[in-house]
């Protein structure tokens, strides 16, 4: 080949990228950021696994498994890094054919120097194939021709009649002829001749064709050859040349391969040239440069690969992949004007239109949109809608003051808002069934032009300024932006709105359907009906929208019912909303939830095959569907289309779409028009090919043979797989298992990797398969084997030693054991009387000095009687949850600036038992000193004493770590001469039952701290508490104690106590008594005297008690004035 021999030095430069052209196909460019190590390719091959391997001029090879590239470098891998040449052997070991004589074989996980068996000196291997019994032939640049059985390695050279040594191309053909082209000629040899003749062609033509660089046998059993020298086919004793002339690209012919289809593709050094299947005979020629999305027009190979994919190797980009889709693209180089396109329409003579952003109209000319002349484009510069009405004529709107009528003749604008220079952003246009033309508009509402406004607008909604009929959210429209128009079969005007929902004209009223009647979406871009009479309405933001025809019956069915009761005008809409419709007009809507690629759905339309055609902001879907018995909508499948299938431009526009006569689907988008042929659309049918490419134990990479047996601590295994498919690779899914730990299949992944960790000793076997984008799977299962042998402790032999061994010792043990058994229980016995005496003995020391401890409780706190003495009805109702309490009362009387008081205190220590009643000892002796002798009778002032005396005696000040003791108290001074009752409280409050609040005479402040509870005549006043805990305030802190005064009455009846008593658990729930239910006992029994009301609270706390124990010390002073 040229290149073979005049190499020349690119630059590569480094992009990956798609490029659809007006023919239905895709190039897509791979170079150095893709991953391919140098941009000269001058060999593709795919092997059977479905890899394509590609050589390169000093990068080595690199291969590519449909997701990415591969690269293996000389130094690591290769003898050398220019490749010129591959092939698979009848095992799967895959051959390197490189400069200066090296040859590489790879076995699908090692690479290995394979000159040691196949060794030809220094010569450059160019070609390789292996012919149908499985020897290998090599073709070098000086040693001639190369045969290699397995075993043994012949030279053929000039010698033997090879017309040059420098052998370019080797091709077997389909009778297994080898065909060889050399610098000099083509020659062809005979294996079943029984010995080595290599052939020239039949008389002159031998001397005609030279400078071989490609041989190959098309489908007809033509022969190609690819010279310097242009392009031959051969047949027969028949020679045809072609040149450029001719329509080939170039006069270098590099390679020459051919599809399924029957299309023959040349890679030349001027471009790709494709003689289609259907021109064969009449040789019209294809060509595709670097203007056609071509990456580089210097093609070095061509691979036809097994998912009819062309891969394109280039003498300095790189590769390039030529894909046929189901799209063919039209830019602006394809005269649309504007690369935003808003409006496509085909009319009833078959011409497609367009409007776009800034190009005006256009339509299609000979695969070209053009000006269609009559002064369309200077008048309608932003096209957003065009539709053609039921005379031919073209209606078109977009950012201009009005609206253009085209009769194919003569372009009129039509002034619609009336205001010179000012602009009507049409949405929307629609011809009734009556011939009036129907206009949405952006921000101004709906437009109506009719010869009969009266028979229109029967109830005046709508303003006529200009003669045309003007209908705003004034006169009841649901919204001014109207984006779509149609008529039911009652002659109602549907519309989609923005912000409005679902609105309808019915001639004398707007009506409404919108989220709040339970429509899915307020703004509605689009609406088609299907053939069965079906809505289907795109949305922004909601999906796709389906009413049924049943359920557009039921509106009009309320629209009809509503006109018989409501003659009048109305200007708002009226809601089409019911209870008996509420069920009925369900809905239904088809989300991203469901499979949608974007829920902004901005444009619908139907194919031949009744399928739905969606386009959104993030590409277009083709949905399948049926409906069920009860008319539901059931989708079959969803299938999405984007850069990777053809759709390029991704992002549609609003309502740019049509179906045309042919079945083609159109649609405008921000970059083009793009066309979808539904012919070229098929499935893939074509399996992938799955591979297990590595395997990894405790991650780290490791080479292992099928059924390796590792030991029990080799037991953690990751798997890495692909599926092989070179179309939509970015789609294939997978499914494995490990027979031996999996039942099943596990769940289909898009993962390609899968980790088992911790497997115990057993047989595996690893299998994993593939499914490509339309669900076929792979044929086979790539599956890999191993075993994890057991560790010796987990053998048959040792568990059998263990066993025997085990039961001697068991029985010597038992035997010994018993014996010693026997004594130590006699031993027990005497040590267990022992400690049992003097348990008992050190229990009923214990409990005599708690039980003298309670006497000398009872004998340093006040008696009953002294309380009893001044208040004769009252009690003490105390019970300590052991024998000791922490909860104690007080009562003393002391003088005090002629004043005589009564100090009664119920205190609550922390904790109970022997830990509270220490705290009590302490609260009792320094309330004797602050109240006895040292004369202070104020409440709060005997707290403040109080709390620094616990503080004090507990020795706080010099305690590294702070404790939580101290107590909880009310305490009250009662004056009884002078009627009045002052309090102070630490965490308890003081409970104040009279017959009226009437007398209470207290301050504004003092009202934040009072509440009140009345039942039965009685009012109970809850004297709040501060919220502090006397004895945990330190000296320096300056917080004091509220103190509070009352006025009292005779008859009145205070009570204070701990809170044992309401927070004991029990009741039928299980929860605490609570304050307000003390309080709703004791303004009930306030009838009764205080001694009967003692046991009536005793009584009342062991119901609510029930089987629970108790909870804390109980302490109940109560005290009748």
């Amino acid at each position: 080949m040229l290149y073979r021999k005049y190499i020349v030095s690119l630059l590569a430069f480094s992009f990956c990228s798609f490029l659809c052209l007006g023919q239905g196909y895709v190039f897509k460019s791979y170079s150095l950021e893709d991953g391919v190590p140098q941009s000269q390719i001058f060999i593709e091959y795919q092997d059977n696994k479905g890899y394509i391997w590609f050589g390169t001029n000093g990068g080595g090879i690199c291969r590519y498994d449909g997701k990415e590239f591969k690269t293996f470098s000389s130094k690591k891998y290769l003898k050398n890094s220019h490749v010129w040449s591959i092939i698979e052997d009848n095992d799967g070991n895959i051959l390197f054919g490189c400069e200066e004589g090296g040859i590489t074989m790879y076995d699908g996980y090692q690479f290995y120097d394979y000159s040691d068996k196949i060794s030809i000196g220094k010569y450059t291997i160019f070609a390789m194939i292996k012919d149908c019994e499985g020897n290998i032939w090599l073709g070098t640049n000086g040693g001639g021709l190369y045969k290699y059985d397995g075993n043994k390695l012949t030279n053929y050279t000039t010698t033997e009649s090879l017309s040059s040594n420098s052998v370019n191309m080797i091709h077997l053909d389909s009778d297994c002829n080898i065909w060889i082209g050399t610098d000099m000629a083509i020659q062809f040899y005979d294996p079943s001749a029984g010995r080595i003749n290599f052939k020239n062609l039949p008389g002159d033509l031998a001397k005609q064709v030279y400078g071989i660089y490609n041989i190959y046998q098309d489908q007809q059993q033509n022969m190609w050859f690819g010279t310097k020298q242009g392009l031959y086919k051969y047949k027969n004793g028949n020679l045809k040349r072609f040149l450029k002339e001719d329509g080939l690209a170039d006069d270098v012919v590099n390679c020459t391969k051919q599809d399924s289809k029957g299309n023959l593709w040349f890679a030349t050094l001027g471009g790709l040239s494709k003689l289609a299947h259907s021109k064969l005979n009449s040789y019209e020629f294809e060509n595709y440069y670097e203007k056609d999305g071509l990456c580089y027009d210097q093609v070095n190979w061509l691979l036809v690969d097994r998912d009819e994919n062309i891969w394109i190797g280039t003498n300095g980009s790189g590769i390039c992949k030529y894909q046929p889709v189901p799209f063919v693209s039209y830019s602006i180089k394809e005269g649309i004007g504007d690369k935003t396109v808003w409006a496509i329409l085909e009319d009833s003579k078959g011409n497609i239109w367009t409007g776009s952003q800034g190009g005006g109209v256009r339509v299609l000319r000979n695969n070209m949109f053009v000006d269609p002349g009559f002064g369309l484009s200077s008048i309608t510069d932003v096209t957003m809608r065009i539709y053609e009405d039921s005379q031919s004529n073209l209606w078109i709107g977009g950012e201009f003051n009005g609206i253009v009528k085209f009769d194919g003749n003569k372009a009129q604008m039509i002034d619609i808002l009336g205001v010179k220079g000012g602009t009507l952003d049409v949405l929307g246009i629609f011809q009734d069934s009556k011939n009036n033309l129907w206009i949405g508009s952006m921000d101004n509402g709906l437009f109506c032009m009719s010869k009969n406004n009266t028979e229109v607008d029967k109830n005046n909604l709508a303003n006529t300024e200009n003669g045309y009929l003007h209908f705003t959210v004034e006169g009841g429209l649901g919204s001014n932006n109207i984006n779509v128009i149609n008529e039911d079969i009652d002659g109602n005007i549907w519309m989609g709105s923005d912000g409005g929902g679902l609105c309808i004209f019915d001639g004398y009223r707007f009506y409404s359907l919108t989220t709040d009647e339970g429509f899915p979406n307020n703004f509605i871009g689009y609406f088609i009906n299907d053939n069965k009479g079906n809505l289907f309405m795109g949305s922004f933001g909601g999906g796709l929208i389906m009413m049924t025809y049943k359920q557009q019956q039921v509106v009009r069915e309320f629209i009809k019912s509503y006109q018989k009761d409501n003659k009048n005008a109305t200007r708002y809409p009226v809601r089409i909303f019911s209870e008996e419709l509420k069920d009925k007009l369900i809905i239904q809507a088809i989300t991203t939830e469901d499979g949608l690629i974007d829920d902004q759905v901005l444009s619908v339309t139907f194919d031949n095959d009744s399928n739905i055609w969606i386009g959104t902001n993030r590409g277009i879907n083709k949905i399948s569907y049926t409906f069920d018995d009860q008319n539901k909508m059931d989708i079959n499948k969803i299938v999405h289309y984007g850069k990777e299938e053809g759709f390029t431009a991704i992002e549609c526009n609003h309502s740019a779409i049509c179906t045309d006569s042919e079945g083609n689907i159109w649609f405008g988008t921000i970059d083009g028009v793009i066309k979808y042929i539904p012919g070229n659309d098929s499935p893939n049918k074509i399996p992938p090919v799955t591979d297990i490419t590595k395997i990894r134990l405790f991650l780290r990479d490791t080479i292992l043979s099928q059924n390796v047996i590792l030991p029990y601590n080799l037991n953690h295994f990751t798997f890495d797989f692909v599926g092989i498919s070179q179309k939509n690779s970015s789609k294939v899914t997978y499914q494995y298992k490990l027979e031996g730990m999996d039942d099943e299949w596990l769940p289909i992944t898009k993962e390609a990797t899968a980790t088992y960790s911790n497997l115990l000793p057993g047989e595996y076997t690893f299998m994993v398969k593939s499914c490509n984008d339309a669900g076929v799977w792979s044929k086979n299962d790539a599956s890999f084997s191993f075993v994890i042998t057991p560790p010796f402790w987990k053998t048959w032999w040792f568990y059998f030693l263990s066993v025997v061994v085990t039961l001697g010792s068991i029985y010597s043990l038992y035997r010994l054991r018993v014996k010693n058994m026997r004594r130590e229980q006699e031993w027990l016995r005497e040590q267990i009387n022992i400690r049992t005496k003097e348990i008992k003995m050190k229990n009923q020391a214990i409990v005599d000095s708690i039980e003298y401890a309670k006497k000398l409780q009872d004998a340093v706190l006040p008696a009953k009687e002294k309380l009893k003495k001044v208040f004769p009805e009252s009690f003490v109702l105390s019970k300590p949850k052991e024998i000791l309490s922490g909860d104690f009362y007080w009562y003393s009387d002391v003088e005090m600036y002629g004043k005589k008081y009564c100090i009664i205190a119920v205190a609550d220590c922390t904790g109970h038992g022997v830990p509270g009643a220490f705290i009590s000892m302490i609260g009792n002796e320094l309330l004797n000193h602050i109240v006895n002798e040292r004369n202070i009778a104020h409440p709060s002032s005997i707290l403040n004493q109080l709390n620094v005396g616990i503080h004090t005696a507990l020795n706080r000040e010099n305690q590294l770590i702070e404790t939580m003791d101290g107590m909880d108290i009310a305490l009250c001074a009662i004056d009884m001469d002078n009627m009045k009752l002052e309090f102070a409280g630490a965490h308890r409050p003081l409970y104040l039952v009279s017959s009226s609040n009437e007398n209470l005479d207290v301050s504004r402040s003092e009202l934040k701290y009072l509440e009140h509870y009345s039942e039965n005549g009685h009012v109970l006043t809850s004297i709040k508490a501060d919220k502090i805990t006397v004895g945990r305030l330190g000296r320096a802190e300056t917080r004091d104690f509220s103190n509070h005064e009352l006025n009292i009455h005779k008859g009145d009846c205070i009570y204070m106590f701990s809170d044992g008593y309401t927070d004991q658990i029990g009741g039928d729930k299980q929860k605490r008594y609570k304050a307000s239910s003390l309080k709703q006992l004791i303004t009930s029994i306030q009838d009764k005297p205080m001694a009967e009301q003692a046991n009536i609270l005793d009584a009342e706390n062991f119901r609510w008690r029930g089987k629970e124990n108790q909870t804390d010390d109980i302490l109940v002073v109560g005290v009748k004035v």
